[in-house]
């Protein structure tokens, strides 16, 4: 789990669920349980100094004008628009925080409750998402031409099987396809995404085990030369075709 700071009134505002949208002048790949932590300046009889809540990131793209009343704010300029959802406000964790994304020490780690996956908004933004719609395709040459080797990409499909094989039995959960498309992100800096398919009993695909998928197999990415942190995302196979365009020749398809 990720956390992230915020001044009041601005964190309790997401803690009470008036807040569906946070604001930043950067953008972030990282999709998964965040923690709300309110910084330490006071600010009326609102708590600070602590996590007090915690919630399902799902998306972030730039943010736009009819955003303005999730946000709890007006549209200004290089915002983007982090997207949450099921949100559980909670007592006060005192806690320092820090800037940008951060990960909380192990023991504030054990005091916080899972987040149930925003699965159906998570896919309904990946049918919107234009980026992904864009990188789907071969590259036309807008966004860069990769340098990552259909041989390369099949290996990190093979990683992730084999790292998925080690944790659920096929009467669980049986996981495929399993893509990893090249992407470039806003510094036209390259990295992988990888979309897994599954079928069976998503409520098994434990959170924490499922956002540290990326930390296990890091390493291994590395060795293979796989350039920048890659992200995922868990997909059932009934919403896979809405996803990805049936019959259609993607990169890193394996």
């Amino acid at each position: 789990m990720k956390a992230l700071s915020l001044r009041q009134p601005w964190a309790s505002l997401i803690a009470d669920g008036r807040k569906t949208i946070e604001t930043r002048t950067w953008r972030t790949r990282y999709r998964g349980p965040l923690a709300i932590h309110a910084s330490a300046r006071p600010y009326a009889d609102l708590p600070t100094g602590g996590i007090i809540a915690v919630a399902w990131l799902y998306g972030c793209r730039a943010m736009e004008e009819s955003d303005e009343e999730d946000a709890c704010i007006a549209l200004f300029d290089g915002a983007y628009a982090w997207l949450l959802a099921n949100v559980q406000p909670m007592p006060l964790i005192p806690c320092k925080g820090r800037l940008g994304l951060w990960t909380p020490p192990d023991d504030i780690m054990r005091m916080l409750p899972q987040v149930q996956p925003a699965s159906d908004l998570q896919y309904n933004w990946l049918l919107k998402d234009k980026e992904l719609k864009h990188c789907l395709q071969v590259s036309d040459g807008k966004k860069g031409t990769t340098m990552v080797e259909d041989r390369v990409l099949e290996e990190v499909c093979d990683i992730v099987r084999e790292t998925l094989a080690e944790r659920f039995d096929d009467d669980e959960v049986v996981f495929g396809p399993i893509v990893a498309i090249p992407k470039f992100d806003e510094y036209d800096e390259e990295y992988v995404d990888i979309y897994i398919g599954y079928e069976g009993e998503g409520r098994l695909i434990d959170p924490d085990w499922s956002v540290g998928l990326v930390d296990r197999i890091w390493p291994r990415l590395i060795e293979l030369g796989v350039p920048g942190v890659p992200g995922k995302a868990f997909i059932p196979q009934s919403a896979w075709n809405r996803v990805f365009k049936k019959g259609h020749k993607y990169h890193g398809a394996f």
